[in-house]
């Protein structure tokens, strides 16, 4: 297997270990919300969605940096080694910062690690929504349509990533709410509505994992 070849084969199984461990989150996030089930079984269940959440964040990662190289290599996007050799550090450090976050949630490493991921996400919006503007402009780094609008459901993703954590916070307090009171209506309505409001934002990034692999596919076609 040559570089081509093994990068485009990473690209692919992110896409499919992306899908594959966020629905989990979607499926243990629907059980923690049954009143059916005990409080420390519904608790265990959100913890559990909230470490697998972490997963799709690698593969966020490891789909932009790959997908990257690969437009490179096929002359999809020019741009100065200098900029390969950025975006590779870059990434490497997005990746370090999300897996510590993954390895030491709960603790102030993994709480910095948060916070230096969510910079990292910023950064990597800036950049993508740079080069959708650039590309309408005077295209001179995109060189294909297809690939601009892998672009942008990237970047719809982590705009979706942004919106869907204010929407679950609420969520998390009520569970939070839930271990320590227990159950009332009041918290169940809560857990409820801001589960609800959080699967809008998780739907809109499946759609968007998807188009982008549409897309990827078109190329080949």
């Amino acid at each position: 297997m040559d570089w081509t070849s093994f990068l485009l084969f990473l690209h692919i199984l992110s896409f499919v270990f992306w899908l594959g461990t966020d629905l989990g989150v979607f499926v243990l996030g629907k059980f923690a919300q049954k009143e059916v089930y005990g409080i420390e079984a519904r608790i265990l269940l959100l913890k559990v969605g909230m470490i697998l959440d972490m997963f799709p964040r690698v593969a966020l990662v490891i789909s932009i940096l790959t997908g990257y190289q690969l437009a490179v290599n096929d002359s999809l996007l020019i741009v100065p080694n200098l900029v390969t050799i950025a975006v590779w550090l870059f990434c490497g450090v997005w990746l370090a910062v999300v897996i510590t976050g993954l390895a030491f949630q709960y603790t102030f490493a993994g709480r910095i690690a948060k916070r230096i991921e969510k910079i990292c996400l910023y950064i990597a919006l800036v950049a993508l929504v740079y080069l959708i503007i650039e590309f309408f402009v005077s295209g001179g780094i995109i060189q294909q349509i297809w690939l601009c609008g892998k672009i942008i459901m990237f970047a719809a993703i982590i705009l979706s990533l942004f919106l869907l954590e204010p929407a679950f916070i609420p969520a998390v307090i009520a569970f939070q709410r839930l271990e320590t009171e227990g159950s009332s209506a009041e918290i169940e309505s809560v857990i409820t509505s801001s589960m609800g409001k959080t699967y809008i934002w998780v739907i809109a990034i499946y759609i968007a994992v998807v188009i982008s692999a549409i897309l990827g596919v078109w190329k080949f076609t």
